[in-house]
């Protein structure tokens, strides 16, 4: 299902610069900025939150990376192996 947005005719010029360039549709080149803002914004909530704790807090969860990284490196995969 599509819907109607209103934006401004610099900006619906902009999407079809791109959408050409790229060779994919303006519906596409919307959806991919959006979805590249939303992961945005998390991380930078995810710097805030960090931003936020306390030494000690900080140091539980360098403590918490630490004891994962080890796990991992005992479960035998070559990390050049891995797909990330």
């Amino acid at each position: 299902m599509s819907v109607t947005i209103r934006i401004t005719e610099s900006m619906r010029d902009v999407l079809k610069q791109i959408a050409n360039q790229r060779g994919v549709s303006m519906q596409t080149v919307l959806e991919t900025a959006l979805q590249n803002y939303r992961q945005t914004l998390r991380v930078e909530e995810l710097n805030l939150a960090y931003a936020r704790m306390s030494p000690g807090q900080t140091a539980d969860y360098q403590r918490e990376l630490e004891s994962w990284e080890r796990a991992t490196l005992r479960d035998g995969l070559d990390p050049e192996d891995i797909d990330y």
